[in-house]
């Protein structure tokens, strides 16, 4: 439904009123002609000429109502408002102020403000001076100041983020505050490449040694990334394409998955844009680039990554038994219990997103064409890189702020970069990709996509019974109600042999039923 303004249905009614006016005027005139006709009938010769010369004189209608009507809407049109403005008191530097007061008395009101700390901010401001998205602007102070409101508004949600309140709490107008927030937005992609680096040499080792830790089984340390997703939820219904972002959580929402190191809980690799109603292992496939596109060139041969259920199978992939076989066996559940003590780590690296970045509980952005869909996804995209390069600057109290009420005792990261790791390791990686691609076109030449299908999810089989006999050996525990067989098939052994008697009674049925057809 097309909306109008107060100033487009004024003009409206103007218009009405000059074509009214022009009509009653038309109608005025023709009534006086006729009138004078019709006297003019009766008088002599000697009025006749006088009567003429009268016509003559009023032959064109009086338009002074529908001219003065016509002046008034070429005035309106000119002007922005139909009355005058009362312009408010805006103080654009109240923000900029603020944070220099708090940044040496309250560091937390400044993280409050600014969702990171003091020299996170300043040092992102150096960065984001040097892009494109801030050339333009000259003043240092106000590139800190566009950037201020823009991290303030990613950082608020609900009512809190609406465009008038912020306004009003930065001491800008309304345009300036979606003017900046996209700048923001925009410089902050730029960065992505710079700020969004794998994990150097030094944070896998740390990694490995957290993991070895905390499972107290050494080859579980070859799995050192944790993977996850989660719902961004959408403040309104998209115009486009609603029933695509119609998640089974019963919002309209976007999907985005995460890869974290659990030591630190730091992103490494991002896959962002995908409606909610795609499901995980459709968003964790899509990556064009990273571990999902070419994974031995992260990822040495024999280790993997943790995920959760619905990520299907790969082989460099762990994931977990499924949830209802896993209560009905001591062993399935055991290994998920220790399973789940490691990709927490994931769930936690979401909290620690969502709770710096609080725009991403609700995006309030209206999604009525597939640039503003592009725009959500680079939105969501810059929360990600901001918070990955104010992580940085943490301490383990922000991080256990920022995650509320879920404890962390892992250590944050300092800055890494992913060029201070040695070029030989890198070398070594890109030739075993390129091995690995050869080995595995000899492997599966000429499968169809079934077998090659089975081909992967024997291989992610295969790797988590090789972890699942490692933990029960490092624990000293031995299989309960289980066999290789069944764990394969994801269940124990009873569910197994009450699975295959069903088959067999079943067949025995048919058979039965066909003989007796015969």
């Amino acid at each position: 439904m097309v909306r109008y303004s107060e100033k487009d249905l004024f003009l409206h009614e103007v218009e009405d009123a000059i074509v009214v006016a022009r009509m009653l005027e038309l109608q005025r005139h023709d009534d006086k002609v006729s009138d004078s006709s019709s006297s003019l009938s009766g008088d002599d010769e000697s009025s006749s000429s006088d009567s003429e010369s009268w016509l003559d004189s009023d032959d064109e209608p009086d338009h002074t109502l529908s001219n003065h009507l016509i002046q008034a809407h070429c005035l309106i049109t000119q002007e922005r408002y139909l009355v005058d403005r009362e312009h408010d008191l805006t103080d654009s530097g109240r923000i900029m102020r603020l944070l220099d007061r708090y940044a040496s008395t309250n560091v937390k009101l400044y993280r409050g403000m600014v969702r990171m700390s003091p020299e996170a901010f300043e040092d992102l401001t150096e960065r984001l001076r040097s892009t494109n998205a801030f050339r333009s602007t000259i003043d240092f102070n106000r590139v800190r100041l566009q950037i201020a409101v823009g991290l303030y508004r990613m950082g608020r949600s609900g009512n809190g983020g609406g465009v008038r309140d912020i306004a009003i709490q930065c001491g800008c107008s309304w345009g300036s505050v979606h003017s900046w927030t996209a700048k923001t937005i925009e410089g902050l992609n730029e960065l992505n490449k710079e700020v969004m680096t794998f994990a150097t040499e030094d944070e896998r080792a740390r990694a490995k040694a957290w993991v070895q830790e905390k499972s107290g089984v050494e080859a579980w340390g070859r799995g050192w990334l944790a993977a996850g997703g989660t719902h961004i939820n959408l403040a309104w219904k998209p115009a486009l394409n609603a029933r695509e972002h119609w998640s089974y959580k019963g919002d309209y929402t976007f999907n985005v998955a995460l890869v974290v190191l659990p030591h630190s809980l730091r992103i490494v690799e991002s896959v962002v844009g995908h409606p909610g109603s795609s499901h995980d292992s459709r968003v964790w496939a899509s990556g064009t680039h990273g571990i999902v596109a070419k994974f031995r060139l992260h990822l040495d041969e024999g280790e993997f990554v943790w995920v959760d259920a619905g990520y299907g199978y790969s082989s460099y992939t762990v994931g977990p038994y499924g949830h209802k076989n896993s209560e009905k066996s001591r062993d399935l559940k055991h290994f998920n219990y220790m399973l789940s003590r490691i990709r927490i780590r994931a769930e936690h690296g979401i909290g620690y997103l969502k709770g710096r970045f609080q725009c991403l509980s609700g995006y309030r952005g209206n999604l009525y064409r597939e640039y503003d869909h592009r725009q959500a996804a680079l939105a969501i995209q810059a929360c990600i890189i901001a918070h990955t390069f104010a992580s940085r600057y943490d301490r383990p109290d922000d991080v256990a702020e920022y995650l509320k009420d879920q404890s962390s005792t892992g250590e944050t990261a300092p800055e890494p970069s992913y060029e201070d790791a040695t070029e030989e390791a890198r070398r070594v990686r890109r030739d075993n990709q390129i091995q690995f691609e050869e080995d595995l076109a000899t492997a599966t030449a000429g499968f169809t996509p079934s077998q090659l299908s089975k081909y992967r999810a024997d291989a992610a089989l295969d790797l988590r019974e090789e972890m699942t006999v490692a933990l029960f050996e490092e624990h000293g525990r031995d299989f309960q109600d289980t066999t290789v067989e069944s764990r394969r098939q994801g269940m124990s052994t009873a569910s197994l042999e009450l699975q295959r008697s069903r088959y067999r009674s079943r067949t025995a049925a048919r058979r039965a039923q066909r003989a007796s057809q015969a």
